[in-house]
């Protein structure tokens, strides 16, 4: 906890103040610039020192006594370090440095493309071998299924006797209607003309008394 705060905390607080300022020194933005880059430089090799040297006694304050050197004005401890030790260092490697890493980035370009196109054919292959099981797989459920096309067949023809049936009826309720009705009209012109024989014998005699009548007056 103490090196993440003098380690890392107030040296970013430092940096602010400095860079907000209207006309920031160029010495004391590079001597920012300097420690940020040794604390990178020394983080990245405690991931293997630890395992080296953490059960030396005073490992850890010694760290921190290392960081608060680093960014003392008065020791100017980023100075020397950097001036001795990491600048004449980088000079030595810098070409070798600049092509290992031209190097790991062929490599990973390399490996996206190898690795996108290696997907991209799969995928495609997989696309295909669907597109050529989905026929199969059709006439394998209707295989494994014909009762079902069948019974739906069943279903239909007897739906269609259903109905047939169901208008059967009707037809002969139809003729049978038609017959009562040319009855009723028979045995009512039947009725008519057995009335109107009937009456013709009563007006017969009626006309023979009136004439009868006529004929005597006395």
């Amino acid at each position: 906890m103490d090196r993440m705060v003098f380690g890392y905390a107030y040296p970013a607080y430092e940096c602010f103040k400095i860079t907000e300022k209207n006309n920031p020194e160029i010495d004391q933005l590079l001597s920012w610039c300097h420690y940020w880059i040794l604390v990178a430089m020394l983080t990245v090799s405690e991931r293997i020192g630890d395992g080296f040297f953490s059960w030396l006694p005073l490992y850890s304050e010694a760290k921190l006594a290392l960081f608060i050197y680093l960014w003392s004005s008065k020791m100017k401890g980023t100075k020397y370090v950097y001036s001795c030790f990491f600048k004449p260092f980088m000079a030595k490697h810098e070409a070798e440095i600049d092509r290992r890493i031209s190097e790991l980035r062929t490599k990973a370009g390399n490996f996206v493309v190898f690795y996108w196109k290696k997907a991209l054919m799969i995928s495609q292959a997989r696309f295909l071998e669907i597109l050529q099981k989905a026929p199969s797989y059709e006439s394998e459920s209707r295989s494994h299924h014909p009762d079902q096309h069948e019974t739906g067949n069943k279903d239909g023809c007897e739906e269609e006797l259903k109905c047939d049936t169901e208008l059967e009826p009707t037809s002969v309720e139809a003729e049978t209607y038609d017959e009562n009705e040319h009855l009723l009209k028979y045995s009512h012109s039947s009725q008519r003309k057995s009335s109107d024989r009937d009456a013709a014998p009563v007006v017969r005699g009626a006309w023979r008394k009136m004439f009868s009548s006529a004929a005597n007056p006395s």
